[in-house]
């Protein structure tokens, strides 16, 4: 019987470990995806980015854009396993249960880190895109948890 209980334990640990039912944070870079170790605190930080996002984007997001962004650039996404509702600056609550946040390219921050553009959804990016223009801290932290 106690060597049940160890193999359940061990079972939920890797599991734990893994993320399998938790956030997943992902970074694709021309084409590749590698999953993130830092999964927590970098979905911390993306819902930081949106929360204080102050305009949306004059873009049409869809299937084609996003799949351009993570194919060509650098992008980090993140997945919760459940859907989150989110309030935004202009008051309006959200659902989403995906962002996705470009690092470099056409859509990604300037040189200065000074703003980023943010995609959210649920099963897709199909909401309009969110500007945050004080989004240096966050994409610093970013970088750092990244290892760039």
């Amino acid at each position: 019987m106690a060597l049940v209980g160890l193999i359940a334990l061990l079972t939920g640990c890797c599991i734990a470990q893994t993320g399998e039912d938790g956030i997943k944070a992902t970074l694709f870079s021309d084409g590749e995806a590698r999953p993130c170790v830092e999964a927590d605190e970098l979905a911390a930080a993306v819902l930081s980015l949106l929360q204080n996002a102050g305009e949306v984007a004059m873009l049409a997001v869809g299937p084609d854009l996003i799949d351009s962004i993570k194919a060509s650039d650098s992008a980090l996404e993140i997945v919760w396993p459940d859907t989150l509702t989110v309030t935004l600056p202009s008051g309006i609550k959200d659902r989403l249960s995906r962002v996705l946040l470009p690092l470099s390219g056409e859509y990604g921050p300037p040189e200065a880190n000074s703003s980023v553009l943010i995609f959210f959804g649920i099963e897709a990016y199909g909401t309009p895109a969110l500007i945050n223009e004080a989004a240096q801290a966050e994409l610093t932290r970013i970088g750092e948890l990244l290892g760039r």
